[in-house]
């Protein structure tokens, strides 16, 4: 009986054995078939998302995204880096703690989102090599499962993190801006001034979170806002370590949506908040003066 089940035994182990190593054989041509398929130009479509300002005050500057898309395994997902709201509060917006981090979302959703915000969307197909596109899709995962590990602030916001994003996948390729709008020069304070321009509840909000901030060590580079995106990408290259240059775009842009909300400045001046507060002091003066002489 012993060596009928010992025999058994061995039979199974062999079946079993086998089983395992043609799956391990399946499994390795269905990756060496996929990678091979990835060396297709059109596997994956890379893409920037330029999004227009929207309503609320954390996205009055606009936004930006990035879309990758595989048609051939049916995924479109939009990748962004975005304030947590859940972990963080609007105090913490205008004191610079809150916290951020990559978040993905299916295209479809992603959109929308902005959609029925009334907000624009368009795209520029990315310029990038296949293996650096599915490097920039693993990056993105990656940093997706890191959650909210960062700190909103000027040189940690939606744009330098699609910069980063993309630098890091095309390594040791770097993205270049051959030529930077005039306002990237200005001094801190009248870069602050141009880029809330159509909020001064806004513009005064970031010159009170800003005071003490040394605005110097700024380059013209951490400058670029997204309504500078449309100027500056088209004259953004992508150098390789031989000094050759290629077009961080292809194509022409596409209108995913159109923009519908367009915000008007609010009538109510911080001027006029001013004016306000001094004659209600004025009439507590008054009112105080003859109280005191009855």
């Amino acid at each position: 009986m012993r060596n009928k089940l010992f025999i058994l035994g061995i039979f199974l182990c062999v079946v079993f054995g086998s089983f395992a190593q043609v799956q391990t054989q399946e499994d390795s041509l269905k990756a060496v078939a996929i990678n091979k398929e990835a060396e297709n130009p059109n596997f994956i479509h890379a893409y920037l998302l330029d999004i227009s300002p929207g309503k609320a005050f954390y996205s009055t500057f606009g936004h930006e995204a990035i879309r990758l898309v595989c048609p051939s395994k049916g995924l479109d997902y939009c990748y962004s880096f975005e304030i947590n709201m859940k972990e963080s509060s609007k105090l913490d917006v205008f004191t610079r703690s809150a916290k951020a981090g990559y978040g993905m979302i299916p295209s479809a959703m992603f959109l929308e989102l902005y959609r029925k915000e009334g907000r624009g969307v368009t795209a520029y197909e990315l310029n990038l090599k296949p293996k650096e596109k599915q490097e920039l899709w693993r990056f993105l995962d990656k940093r997706v499962s890191d959650g909210s590990s960062w700190t909103f602030g000027l040189s940690i916001n939606c744009l330098s993190m699609v910069v980063y994003a993309l630098n890091s996948a095309i390594m040791p390729e770097q993205m270049e801006f051959k030529q930077l709008p005039d306002a990237t020069n200005l001094c801190f304070g009248d870069w602050m001034d141009y880029f809330t321009r159509q909020s001064p509840w806004i513009n005064l909000a970031f010159h009170a979170s800003f005071i003490n901030t040394d605005g110097s060590k700024l380059m013209p580079a951490d400058k670029i806002t997204p309504e500078m995106v449309k100027e500056v990408i088209p004259r953004t290259v992508i150098i390789s370590q031989e000094g050759k240059a290629r077009p961080l775009v292809i194509g022409s842009p596409k209108t995913l949506l159109q923009q519908d909300f367009y915000d008007s400045p609010c009538w109510f001046k911080p001027w006029m908040a001013i004016l306000l507060l001094v004659l209600i002091l004025i009439i507590l003066f008054y009112g105080k003066e003859k109280l005191s002489k009855k």
